[in-house]
């Protein structure tokens, strides 16, 4: 048996999505995983399933003043 490459397959039904960020609010994103003691991809997980909520005025008023989407999503979680 020859040994595979890349990453095991996983028995969950999960789909691969591509997200693009700037190298700051990744970093931003990266750390933010880190210190809630999860993956990034758990963040995302309980971000999409409202188990982390996001507050929808603050994230409106900071846009607004220019800020970007991924470094207002990271303070609010803070």
């Amino acid at each position: 048996m020859t040994k595979g490459r890349g990453r095991p397959k996983s028995d969950r039904n999960t789909k691969t999505v591509t997200l693009r960020l700037e190298p700051r609010d990744w970093e931003l994103f990266r750390q933010k995983a880190k210190a809630l003691g999860m993956s990034r991809s758990q963040l995302v997980q309980r971000l999409a399933r409202g188990e982390i909520r996001i507050d929808s005025a603050i994230l409106t008023e900071e846009l607004l003043l220019g800020e970007s989407s991924a470094n207002c999503l990271m303070k609010m979680m803070s």
